[in-house]
Formats: structure tokens, C-alpha cells, sequence
């Protein structure tokens, strides 16, 4: 046994003596590139000196979640309902009571130290030993969430540098520590016969860890970023303060006898409705089911856009009997060589028709996302519904403008920006889906964003030589000027410039809040019927953030930042970039992606597009690339068409008043025009996706 030790022992010293050996090349801060991604992250969660030690761990980690978890999870999901395995959950929390009172005590946090103390003497009696919280239900009792490792935080202890061990929750050597004394102080430590509730915590994780991951370029880096913003909000107990702060706001617009009250004055983020233009030629909709804000603040909003069967309530979502949209799913594989991946794409084929039942001949819908858009992403999942739901077969691949589309799907390993050499790219990949699916048939194209502009390309090219046979194409909330559209992005991210790391700190946590309540709030659709914005902006405040317009350009930049990011990265990660410092060694890639974090769109172009176009023949200057790269070069075709539809937002971030003038003059009668929600920040409206449908002429059957 010693010698098992000893081995342990040396094994460890060698993957720690391995993380230090690296030849890291740090560069020096240059504060006027602003707050990027990773070093808000080295900011928040300390140096990784043992950055190839702790891939190494989690590593460890990741494999029983993907390999071990989730066949349990399909397993146990589908034998125990989701209500039974949240009851369990609860059970196992109220266990834990005894560290959340000590740390909230050793907090001098006096209130949530009784709350914690109310809801494990109401929820062990009333709650029959935990299965139910009947604290929070019945009486807004709310967990404070609190643990040692908050405890020490508050203590002035820093988090030191980042370290993981395998099935521990914490991620730097302070939250590890306080790992272990929760464990201490947890009463399922020392009660027999706890299998069931590790088992049921295991199920419980990995539902939470698994959306995470999916889709990541680099696991180890995903998580370590999420968890540390995360934590970050869990530090400053943000969403125990918010719910207490809701819970007022309930309370105030009722009186003492329970009837409602004139609705209070709106926070000063929202916005009016927006007047409908003098010479407007477009259709226009001003929605009064939609609450208006600033208009990047409704961008973030985007992230409510999922299908309408998103949260099955008795099933987990890959369980056997689970009736999510996801199941719905066929991810199909196309096989490109022996020396390529193969090629994936997501679809979504109708139920076959009952006996004696005519299936309609309708178009298969092909969905183009955006930047960094997923064919199993939540927008993408909503789209697919929509039409799904009319009765079409439809299909969903991965934008060329994300890692993943770049290396296995349409962007055949060449870098995205130049959207005619993009278009040309998802033409031929069409061609193979459709043959792969031997498919011969009308077809509908449906794209946002940057597969908008995409699409209407495609459109422009089909025209010139029909391959395809796409009877029509709606772009969605496309960017005019592409250039313009990303220098708006980048110049979100120089706005944290003044912000000193305290100031980030504070902010953090707030806005990491507003995003999670807006990522748990399961409303996937809200009805055309709901039109009184006044009187739910207390009773749905989980629908209307409230930070500011600057923080929110600040995230949008963010996630540009970091689609360019995993691209460069996969690159360098095949054949080593000229210019890039740092290598891919598997202990050097913190400072690897410090570096990758400072290129915006016009230096990641200048540095890697044009000259790989240029190997290709094409030769381009930035100016010139970012002319070709929009709508402005296709007027003509989209003037004299009557195949391609528009739906936008008059408010969108990524246009100006010109942008607005050429569409709108351009479509004319083929343009639909909500007078707010920013950049897709709207699609969950039913309102939104009816005029989808109907802007597609969903239902109709082509010869």
C-alpha cells in the first residue's frame, strides 16, 4: 500500500514539475485594448501556474461526466422523474444546512444566517425532511447558497491560484480548501446508505455541467471562465439579494387585501415605443406584448429564444420518455475521407403520417446561424421548431463563423469573414446534405445575422446558376454593413477601458445575475395576448434586465471576442500561426489565449484572411473585403427579387440610419419591421416567429 503511495506521490509531482516547465510568453497588459475575456478571468480567478496539473484533473473530471454521468443520467432519468430527482435534490441542500449556517454566521450575514435557519426547520416538517421547499413556495424564504469557501472570501482570503482535483467543486486552492469543510459539516457525511443521494447528485450536475461544455473548442478553458464568473456572483450572494428584492416588488403592488396596485414607475432602462418612420415602405409592427429597453440591453435577450417544448416537466431532456424538441433530433454524419472529419448536421424529420393519412409536400427549411451559431443551439432549436411545427422537414448546420463549422461542416478549414467565398462554401455543403438526405425538392432558406448576409448571397449566386432550387429566403435581423457592424462590436469592448478591477468586480456579479435569471426563466414564447407591458414588470422582472446600456455592448463584444478567438485557436491548434507567440502546449494555453483575446475583426482579417485569401488568388484589401462582406453589393439582385424576405428591428445595434434608409427602400413591401429588439432580442415573441412563418409562406405546397 505505501508503494501505491509513494507512486501517487511522484505521478503528482511530475504533472506539477510538467505545469511550471512550460515556455510561457506573457505579454504586458495594454489596458486600451479594454476588459477581454481572459483577463477578466485571470482578474477574477487568479493566476493557473499549474495549468497543465489542473487540465490534467479535470480532464479526469470530464470524463466521468461524459462517459460515466451522462449514460447514468439517460439511465436513472428515465427510471425516476424529474420531480422525484428534484425532490432528492432538495433533500440533499436541506442536509447541508449546518455549513451554510456556521459560514453565514462567520459572515456576519445576520439575516441569511436566519433564513437558512427558518428554511431547515420549515422544509425538515413541513417539507417532510426536505423533499419539499415549502420556505420558498410558501413563505420567499430563500437560500442564501452559502459556503465556506465564501466565508474565507469575506475573511479577505484570496482565492490563490487556480487548482482542481478530481470531483471537487472548487477551482482555485481557497475554494478547495473550503470544499472539504463543507464536506465536514455536511450531514450526509456521516448518515449510511447515502448512495441514492450521490447518485442523484451526480445526475443533478451533470444536467447542469453538460450545456456548459457542449459545443466547446477547449473544455478545460470553457469551464474555468464560467465557473469563475459564476462563483463570482455566488460571492457577492447576488441572486439571495435579488429574489428578496423581487419578492418586495410583489409585495408592493398589492394592498393590505391582496388587490393589485397601480403599476410603480418603470426602471429608467426601458424605453418607449419607437414612432413608425414618415416614408417608411416596409411593413411595420410595434408589439405591446414586448417590454422595450435600450437596445442592447434587449440583445441580451436573445437568450430567452428557445423551443416552445424546452422544459419538460416530468422528464430530463435525453431521457427515454423526454418530450423536448431536442429529441426530435437526428445529428447525421457525412463522411468526407479518411484524413477529415466527418461532416455534421442537425435534422429534423416529420413523424411519419398515420395510416390512411396524406403528408403535405411541403419545402425542406435549411437554417443558417449566426456568428458562433450552433445547429443544436437554443435559437437555432426555436427556428427549427417553428417550422417543424408547420409541417416541414428541416435541417440546421453550424456557421462558418464558428470553430466547429469552420472545421466540419461548410467552412472546409479556411478562415470565415469573406462572405462570398462563406456563401460559396454553404452552397456546396447544401449540395452534399441534400444528397446525403437524397433529397430532390424545394427548398426554404431561413438565416440571422451573419448567416443572413450568408444567405442572401446564396440567393444572389442560385440566381445566376440554380443548384439548389431555394423558392425563397428570409433574413433575419442581417447586417447591412458588415464592417460598420463589427466596428460597433469592438468599440463595445473599449468601453470597459476606464473600468479599474474593482470596478469590474463590482459589476461582475450583477451582471452574471441578470443573465442566469434571464437563462432560467423557461418562458419560450410570449403570446400575442399578453399586451399590458405596465402591469407585469414586477410580476416578469426576470424578463427585463436592468444593467447598463454599456454593460451590455460590453457583453456583445465579449461574445465576437471570443467566436474569433476558438477559430484562431483551432488553427494554431492544426499549424502553428505566423505572428502567434505562444505555442498550444498543453500547460502554456492561458497565455496562448491572452494573446488570441486581443485580435478584433479587422486585425484577425489583416493578419489571417486576406493573406490566405490572397494564397488563393483572391486578392483584397480591408476595405474592400469589408465592402464585399455585406448587403450594400447585392442592391440590384435584392431590389428586382421577389424571393428574398427581411424581418429587423428598427433598433438593432448593428445598423445606422443609412443601413436602415437601403433596406428599407431596397425590400420595400418584402420588409417587416419591429420597432424594437435589438439584435435577435425578440425571437421568443409568438408574434416575432408568426411573421417568420408567414414571411417564408410556411405551409404552402410546391411543386
Amino acid at each position: 500500500m505505501k508503494k501505491y503511495g509513494t507512486l501517487a506521490c511522484l505521478l503528482l509531482l511530475l504533472c506539477l514539475l510538467t505545469a511550471c516547465a512550460s515556455d510561457r510568453i506573457c505579454l504586458e497588459q495594454d489596458p486600451s485594448l479594454g476588459w477581454y475575456p481572459t483577463r477578466v478571468e485571470n482578474e477574477l480567478a487568479g493566476p493557473d501556474p499549474l495549468e497543465g496539473f489542473n487540465r490534467t484533473m479535470f480532464t479526469v473530471n470530464d470524463f466521468c461526466m461524459e462517459w460515466i454521468a451522462d449514460p447514468v443520467a439517460r439511465g436513472y432519468g428515465s427510471i425516476m422523474p424529474r420531480p422525484a430527482i428534484n425532490a432528492m435534490e432538495r433533500v440533499c441542500l436541506n442536509l447541508e444546512w449546518p455549513a451554510r449556517f456556521i459560514t453565514t454566521l462567520g459572515s456576519a450575514e445576520w439575516k441569511g444566517c436566519w433564513d437558512e435557519t427558518c428554511r431547515f426547520f420549515i422544509n425538515t416538517t413541513l417539507g417532510v425532511a426536505g423533499i419539499f421547499d415549502v420556505a420558498e413556495w410558501w413563505f420567499d424564504i430563500h437560500s442564501t447558497e452559502s459556503d465556506f469557501g465564501q466565508m474565507f472570501a469575506i475573511w479577505g482570503i484570496g482565492p490563490g491560484c487556480t487548482f482542481i482535483l478530481p470531483f471537487c467543486k472548487g477551482t482555485n486552492v481557497r475554494d478547495t480548501v473550503g470544499f472539504f469543510f463543507d464536506c465536514a459539516f455536511d450531514i450526509k457525511t456521516y448518515l449510511p446508505y447515502t448512495y441514492l443521494a450521490t447518485l442523484n447528485r451526480f445526475v443533478v450536475n451533470q444536467q447542469a455541467y453538460a450545456p456548459i461544455v457542449k459545443g466547446s473548442s477547449d473544455r478545460y478553458k470553457t469551464f474555468r471562465s464560467m465557473h469563475t464568473i459564476y462563483r463570482e456572483n455566488q460571492l457577492a450572494r447576488w441572486k439571495y439579494a435579488k429574489l428578496n428584492q423581487l419578492d418586495d416588488e410583489k409585495e408592493a403592488m398589492l394592498d393590505e387585501e391582496g388587490n393589485v396596485l397601480p403599476a410603480p414607475p418603470l426602471p429608467v432602462t426601458f424605453a418607449k415605443p419607437c414612432p413608425k418612420p414618415d416614408d417608411l415602405k416596409g411593413n411595420w409592427i410595434a408589439a405591446p406584448e414586448y417590454d422595450r429597453q435600450t437596445p442592447a440591453i434587449e440583445t441580451l435577450r436573445a437568450v430567452l429564444t428557445t423551443p416552445i417544448r424546452s422544459n419538460d416537466y416530468w422528464w430530463l431532456p435525453h431521457t427515454l420518455w423526454g418530450t423536448n424538441f431536442y429529441r426530435t433530433i437526428d445529428i447525421r454524419k457525412i463522411d468526407r475521407g479518411e484524413d477529415r472529419e466527418k461532416a455534421r448536421y442537425a435534422y429534423f424529420p416529420q413523424p411519419e403520417p398515420e395510416e390512411g393519412e396524406v403528408r403535405k409536400k411541403l419545402p425542406l427549411v435549411i437554417i443558417i446561424p449566426g456568428i458562433d451559431g450552433t445547429y443544436d443551439g437554443s435559437s437555432t432549436l426555436a427556428v427549427a421548431e417553428t417550422f417543424h411545427n408547420a409541417g416541414h422537414d428541416v435541417i440546421s448546420v453550424d456557421s462558418v463563423f464558428f470553430w466547429r463549422g469552420m472545421e466540419q461542416g461548410a467552412g472546409n478549414d479556411a478562415f470565415p469573414g469573406y462572405v462570398p467565398a462563406d456563401a460559396q462554401r454553404l452552397r456546396n455543403y447544401f449540395t452534399t446534405i441534400l444528397s446525403d438526405l437524397n433529397y430532390k425538392g424545394p427548398v426554404i432558406l431561413v438565416g440571422w445575422s451573419y448567416g443572413a448576409v450568408c444567405a442572401a448571397h446564396i440567393m444572389a449566386a442560385e440566381e445566376q446558376k440554380n443548384t439548389l432550387d431555394i423558392r425563397r429566403a428570409v433574413l433575419i435581423n442581417p447586417p447591412a454593413d458588415l464592417g460598420c457592424a463589427m466596428q460597433k462590436l469592438d468599440a463595445g469592448l473599449k468601453k470597459s477601458v476606464p473600468l479599474s478591477a474593482d470596478d469590474l468586480k463590482e459589476k461582475i456579479p450583477g451582471t452574471v445575475g441578470e443573465l442566469l435569471l434571464l437563462n432560467s426563466a423557461h418562458i419560450p414564447v410570449m403570446p400575442v395576448e399578453q399586451n399590458d407591458p405596465a402591469g407585469r414588470v414586477a410580476q416578469m422582472a426576470f424578463l427585463v434586465p436592468r444593467f447598463e446600456e454599456k454593460t451590455a455592448e460590453y457583453i456583445a463584444s465579449i461574445m465576437l471576442r471570443s467566436g474569433i478567438r476558438d477559430i484562431l485557436f483551432r488553427r494554431h491548434l492544426k499549424s502553428p500561426l505566423p505572428g502567434i507567440r505562444n505555442n498550444t502546449d498543453w500547460s502554456n494555453r492561458n497565455s496562448l489565449y491572452d494573446e488570441l483575446d486581443r485580435f478584433d475583426f479587422e486585425r484577425y482579417a489583416k493578419t489571417f484572411l486576406l493573406p490566405e485569401l490572397e494564397q488563393q488568388g483572391i486578392r483584397k484589401d480591408f476595405p474592400t473585403l469589408v465592402r464585399d462582406a455585406g448587403l450594400y453589393p447585392l442592391k440590384d439582385f435584392l431590389g428586382r427579387t421577389d424571393k428574398v424576405y427581411l424581418i429587423h428591428n428598427w433598433n438593432d445595434i448593428l445598423l445606422n440610419e443609412q443601413d436602415k434608409h437601403f433596406l428599407d427602400q431596397t425590400f420595400g413591401k418584402r420588409a417587416t419591421w419591429f420597432d424594437a429588439g435589438g439584435h435577435m432580442g425578440n425571437l421568443y415573441l409568438e408574434r416575432f416567429r408568426n411573421v417568420l412563418r408567414e414571411s417564408a409562406d410556411a405551409g404552402k405546397e410546391y411543386k
